[in-house]
């Protein structure tokens, strides 16, 4: 917003000029300045109006500032003149000039405690101490770089400074006990002293009642009754959970491990009776002590008992026992006839104790030992045989039919 607005007000009059429609000069308050000068060219401040929140008119909820013109401003300015103004507002640092335009200012006559002495109408001191708006702490400026930070504004007077005094300060201070807390009173200005105490080494005594908010970082410093109870109930659950977790589902409370205790109340004194029965460790391979297993998982026989009774019967016979190649499953010791013989897929033939397995079209070129029975001839010379190590074996006919 950057309006042209002129002004046009008498000299050495008391007028309000209202500016409206101004955004964002509350909450917080912008600094308003309004400024006159001969023209804009010129480097000579002819009025210079700091406008404040509390002056008269003045509603900066709802965007209007007045600017009220004392007779004091105006008295030194040419009469009939037409100068320049601007409106500075400065809301945080960002500053705009919301109106401008000319400022006349028509000339008036009559004065007000004029007097003849045609040097000086009126005492300088005299108008310093008035309270009259316009002299005394209105017309008195401030020029201090410790005011200029507390109120943001190298152009300062006096009033504002002691409105700014009236609003920050605080009651007159008692003559309070040393090592007291204070505490605010029934304003924001006032200051009472507790009857709570703080020693040189911190330590605290006069509290009656104690309501803390946020608990303790750490849980030793834990005070309030329901911090204790709820960092209690944290650790017994953590004990809990540790005990569930290390056990298998079966046995993961108290009820499955008795249960599978069998419910036996005396538990303990039933597993020391039964440990009692069994034979000690140190029995253990010793004589008239148990047996131990050997590396093949058997008992030696250097640990059995000796056999304490006699042999009754052998193969259902009793006395002089004589076992046949039939009681065995053994072939006779007179020779294998050939009837004994039965014809697989795979023939086993026997040799000078040689095994193996050979088919009924295979030629032995070197045959060691053959004994065949008494009244059947085993093998024969096949017909056309002429060398004997490389005729081929077969099945005999009695001598008399022999080639």
């Amino acid at each position: 917003m950057y309006a042209n607005f002129p002004i046009k007000i008498p000299q050495n009059a008391s007028v309000q000029i209202r500016f409206t429609n101004l955004q964002g000069v509350a909450n917080p308050y912008a600094l308003i300045r309004l400024q006159v000068k001969k023209n804009s060219r010129s480097s000579e401040i002819l009025l210079s109006m700091d406008i404040l929140p509390t002056d008269p008119g003045c509603d900066f909820e709802n965007g209007i500032v007045a600017a009220n013109f004392i007779p004091g401003q105006t008295r030194a300015m040419l009469g009939d003149e037409i100068y320049k103004y601007d409106l500075l507002v400065n809301r945080q640092g960002r500053i705009t000039y919301d109106y401008h335009g000319s400022f006349e200012l028509i000339g008036t006559i009559t004065r007000d405690g004029d007097s003849f002495n045609p040097v000086e109408y009126q005492s300088i001191l005299e108008k310093l101490a008035s309270t009259l708006t316009g002299f005394g702490a209105w017309m008195i400026g401030v020029d201090a770089s410790y005011w200029t930070t507390l109120l943001g504004s190298p152009n300062l007077v006096l009033e504002r400074c002691l409105r700014w005094l009236r609003e920050n300060k605080l009651a007159k201070l008692n003559p309070f006990a040393p090592g007291r807390i204070l505490k605010s009173g029934a304003t924001d200005t006032e200051v009472l002293v507790t009857g709570i105490a703080i020693d040189a080494q911190d330590n605290v005594t006069g509290v009656k009642t104690l309501s803390l908010l946020d608990p303790p970082a750490l849980a030793e410093h834990a005070t309030r009754r329901d911090w204790v109870e709820s960092d209690t109930s944290t650790r017994i659950q953590t004990a809990v959970n540790l005990l569930v977790d290390g056990s298998p589902n079966s046995a993961n409370t108290l009820r499955k491990i008795f249960e599978i205790l069998g419910n036996d109340p005396n538990f303990a004194t039933t597993i020391t009776s039964l440990i009692a029965t069994k034979i000690p460790l140190s029995q253990k391979g010793t004589t008239n002590g148990v047996a131990t297993l050997g590396s093949d998982g058997k008992i030696p026989s250097s640990q059995l008992p000796p056999s304490s009774g006699a042999v009754t019967s052998v193969n259902g016979q009793t006395g002089i026992v004589v076992l046949t190649n039939s009681d065995v499953n053994a072939a006779p010791a007179s020779g294998i006839s050939p009837g004994a013989i039965t014809e697989t897929t795979a023939k086993q033939f026997i040799s000078a104790g040689l095994k193996g397995q050979v088919d009924e079209f295979t030629v032995i070129s070197t045959l060691h030992q053959i004994t065949p029975l008494s009244d059947e001839t085993f093998f024969r010379y096949g017909p056309g045989c002429r060398e004997r190590n490389r005729c081929k074996l077969a099945p005999t006919r009695p001598p008399s039919s022999r080639n």
